[in-house]
């Protein structure tokens, strides 16, 4: 006797969804048209401006992947749930967001210190050794040294953006995305003339703190304090640390590169390598010896992830059999 009708039904859970649909699908938008902007401009400029260009903002957006947009997603959940019913933040969100801006900046501060001193060589690796000229590699190398200058900035929006939507405060990103375009328009128009491709990508980077700086101030506001003096902190470390990484990296890259010449893909790759892991090395020993917290928790989670995976489990014997 069942009779199955259609019913449309708009209960408060779906009209929310659609209210913050729209919001969120116009700061994406905005953020590809800001993207579009920069390629009509760059074709205006020398041969193989647009490729260099988009080469550049590819290798730009690979840590901003990975770790920044990884970050922002696995912190989400835990931010919602340290909201109230209001969409009110709480002091378990403070700490929540703060722990992972620090978090995600002691990652993202070596990765800026990486990106900066072995531009070459990445670009190198990544296009070919030979297919790719010297003075193109020079460009988009430098170009990518630009991106990289707002690499925290960049990872930072991520976090932010996700703490408004724990917050159900959709609007402000748009916002704050309208005004890092609007700011880049300007910039680009002034900047480009001058310095060419470079002042293209360094008005996205300016664009992009700008962004980073609104985001930060107007979630202070609906939030409280956000642990500004444990990131001052944790920052002052990581530079430290960072500092110490920049000149074993520059060591490194001039001591490989008597022996192994940027003119093959292993030579890039064996430079490239032997560098960032000296590197790293030297960042994480530094932050031990700092005692920095992120560095702490990180090794803690490594250490709960082995012991985990090395724990055995026991078989229960088959019913009935017998064992030899």
């Amino acid at each position: 006797g069942f009779s199955p009708r259609p019913v449309f039904a708009l209960d408060a859970d779906v009209r929310g969804t659609f209210l913050h649909m729209g919001p969120r699908t116009l700061s994406l938008a905005v953020a590809q048209v800001n993207f579009l902007f920069m390629t009509i401009l760059a074709s205006t400029l020398l041969p193989g401006s647009v490729t260099m260009l988009q080469f550049a903002y590819n290798l730009n957006y690979f840590p901003i992947g990975v770790i920044a947009v990884s970050y922002a997603i696995a912190a989400f959940p835990a931010l919602c749930d340290a909201v109230q019913a209001r969409g009110e933040a709480t002091r378990s969100f403070r700490e929540v967001f703060s722990s992972t801006v620090r978090q995600l900046l002691f990652f993202m501060i070596p990765a800026t210190v990486l990106f900066l001193l072995l531009r070459a060589q990445i670009v190198r690796l990544v296009l070919g050794a030979h297919n790719f000229s010297w003075d193109s590699t020079v460009l988009t190398a430098n170009a990518l040294a630009v991106f990289a200058l707002s690499f925290c900035a960049q990872g930072l929006i991520y976090v932010l953006v996700r703490g408004f939507f724990a917050m159900e405060k959709t609007a402000a990103p748009v916002g704050a995305a309208i005004l890092g375009a609007v700011c880049n328009v300007v910039l680009a128009l002034w900047l480009m003339p001058v310095w060419g491709l470079l002042g293209l990508v360094g008005a996205f980077s300016a664009s992009a703190v700008v962004q980073c700086a609104v985001l930060w101030a107007i979630l202070r506001v609906h939030a409280g304090p956000l642990g500004g003096r444990d990131l001052v902190k944790s920052v002052i470390k990581s530079t430290t640390a960072a500092v110490a990484m920049a000149v074993a990296v520059q060591a490194a890259k001039y001591g490989l590169a008597g022996v192994f010449p940027l003119t093959t893909f292993m030579n890039v790759f064996i430079q490239l390598l032997g560098a960032s892991v000296l590197g790293g090395a030297v960042y994480f020993g530094m932050s031990l010896l700092m005692r920095s917290e992120e560095c702490l928790v990180m090794l803690a989670g490594v250490r709960r992830k082995m012991l985990r995976a090395a724990t055995p489990k026991e078989v229960p014997a088959p019913e009935g059999g017998t064992h030899a």
